[in-house]
């Protein structure tokens, strides 16, 4: 066999031994998982409310200058777009929900994710 081919073969052969071994390699690896964002832990709802000073307007069970969590759960009970818009309100502010007061804008006070937190409350009736 002229020498060329042989070069040939074993090159050809390597090759498929190197890819081969490339890919069980590849197999026994483990899929890559996304990296884990550190939580850090949050008070109770109640007291996060209080933190945020959202007890000088509300409150679980009467109006106040706004309206209770109650009266804000039973109102949105079946909205199922109600953790989004009211989320939206307490960032931005809103009117005319409940009534001529005005809910000031909190997101200077909160992140979108703690007004999401709190809203999910409050839809349970802050309980």
């Amino acid at each position: 066999m002229p020498s060329h081919l042989k070069l040939k073969i074993r090159l050809n052969l390597c090759t498929a031994i190197f890819f081969s071994a490339w890919l069980s390699a590849c197999g026994n690896q483990p899929a890559p998982t996304k990296p884990v964002q550190p939580t850090i832990p949050r008070p109770a709802p109640a007291q996060f409310a209080q933190q945020k000073n959202c007890l000088a307007c509300h409150n679980a069970t009467g109006n106040m200058v706004g309206p209770s969590w109650q009266a804000v759960s039973a109102k949105y009970k079946s909205d199922p777009n109600a953790t989004s818009t009211l989320t939206q309100k307490v960032l931005n502010g809103g009117q005319g929900s409940f009534g001529p007061a005005q809910m000031p804008a909190q997101a200077n006070n909160l992140t979108p994710d703690e007004a999401t937190y709190l809203v999910e409350w409050v839809l349970k009736g802050g309980q």
